[in-house]
């Protein structure tokens, strides 16, 4: 179950994976600016210590595996989501690594959150969108607390050409571009974000503070 905290809570533990392929130097900002401490974490860090995990990820799917697998970081995540109280979230590439796969390279995913990643394909539409789906779009959450006190309504930053797709249980929000596509995933403590909140202004900083006041149990 996932419920809201009375505050922020300033003594959490908050760390941000340094993949080498993602802006994690933004998302820890990003952090800081809310007040709370995040701390950046090398491939080999030790995950028990902190009661937040952030992989933010930008790039190619593969390369992102390669880097997990040629280390023990997955079966560190593993072992880390499985521990009650402790929060994961994926960012953009690192949302995407959750899933068992994608259309844009041939190693598995972590398989966190059950679902394939595709490429948007405007093929036989009315409208051809431009790929990749990039600027301001507006995210429709489902589930609190993920839902209330966004500025010009729920808008976020979005660069991305793949999308997330799988069974309804796991989607948080979904997003308008041609058709619907799926902005969010969950599954218990695992959060992922297709969107940058880091880029999003007003908006990010409101996701990010619901995100450090969660506590999954």
């Amino acid at each position: 179950m996932v419920q809201m905290l009375s505050g922020l809570k300033m003594d959490r533990r908050i760390g941000v994976i340094d993949l080498g392929v993602g802006n994690f130097s933004s998302v820890v900002n990003l952090i800081r600016r809310l007040g709370a401490n995040a701390e950046l974490l090398s491939l080999e860090c030790d995950l028990e210590e902190f009661d937040l995990v952030i992989l933010p990820g930008v790039g190619a799917f593969d390369t992102a595996m390669q880097i997990i697998n040629s280390s023990s970081l997955r079966q560190r995540l593993e072992a880390y989501v499985s521990l009650p109280g402790n929060v994961f979230v994926g960012i953009c590439l690192g949302m995407q690594i959750l899933s068992n796969g994608s259309e844009e390279g041939k190693l598995d995913g972590l398989g966190m959150i059950p679902g394939y990643v595709k490429k948007f394909n405007f093929t036989g539409c009315d409208t051809k969108l431009p790929v990749p789906h990039m600027g301001w779009n507006r995210v429709e959450f489902k589930q609190l607390p993920f839902s209330e006190n966004w500025d010009e309504p729920g808008r976020f930053y979005f660069v991305h050409s793949y999308h997330f797709e799988c069974d309804e249980e796991y989607i948080l929000s979904k997003t308008v571009y041609g058709s619907s596509f799926i902005s969010a995933v969950r599954n218990k403590n695992i959060f992922g974000f297709q969107f940058h909140p880091e880029k999003s202004g007003k908006n990010g900083m409101a996701l990010f503070k619901s995100v450090l006041e969660l506590s999954c149990v």
